[in-house]
């Protein structure tokens, strides 16, 4: 049996369509057949009239970087009574941590800084709008070493947003592409 994964990589929130290729029609394949380290399997269903390729949907754990192996355990046969071999197991890296939330805080300047802390090299997207005028101002920062950056928004920016209460949200994406959930303060 060969075992392979629509993709090489999971993040928070996404699964992967696992196929299972056999040389011989099956009896009986199902997910009591397959062990598994890092997540779960849902149903197997045939994906030919043959009986010899099944799928089925690959969801990882939470909150965690343990790569998946999913592999056709033994003893069974197949439909013509040749015993089954354990196979080589597809890597699928897995980064299901979601990243912390952001810090903010008001920066010292009066128009517009906030201060943003977040994990080191974490990509930080800061949205500020304006509800009255429905204005949004966007900008992202590299986090450096953990320590409060000031992100300022220029003459241009606070002209675009206008006069009123301005709302900041903050999120952080990791190198996996895992979001965090937002921050948010105003000023």
């Amino acid at each position: 049996v060969t075992v392979t994964s629509g993709v090489p990589t999971l993040k928070a929130g996404e699964s992967a369509l696992i196929t299972f290729t056999f040389t011989e029609a099956q009896l009986d394949f199902s997910v009591a057949d397959v062990m598994l380290v890092g997540g779960t399997l849902g149903a197997v269903t045939a994906a030919d009239i043959d009986g010899k390729i099944y799928t089925a949907t690959f969801t990882p754990n939470v909150d965690t970087t343990v790569d998946a192996s999913i592999t056709v355990g033994t003893p069974y046969a197949d439909a013509a009574g040749n015993a089954r071999v354990v196979n080589e197991s597809p890597v699928i890296a897995i980064d299901t941590e979601v990243p912390l939330a952001p810090t903010l805080a008001e920066g010292a300047s009066a128009d517009g800084g906030v201060a943003v802390t977040a994990e080191e090299s974490a990509l930080v997207t800061l949205t500020f709008t304006n509800s009255a005028n429905n204005k949004v101002v966007e900008k992202t920062i590299d986090a450096v070493a953990a320590e409060a950056q000031t992100v300022v928004l220029t003459a241009d920016d606070m002209s675009s947003l206008g006069d009123g209460t301005i709302n900041v949200s903050a999120v952080v994406t990791d190198a996996a592409g895992n979001v965090s959930q937002p921050s948010l303060t105003s000023f």
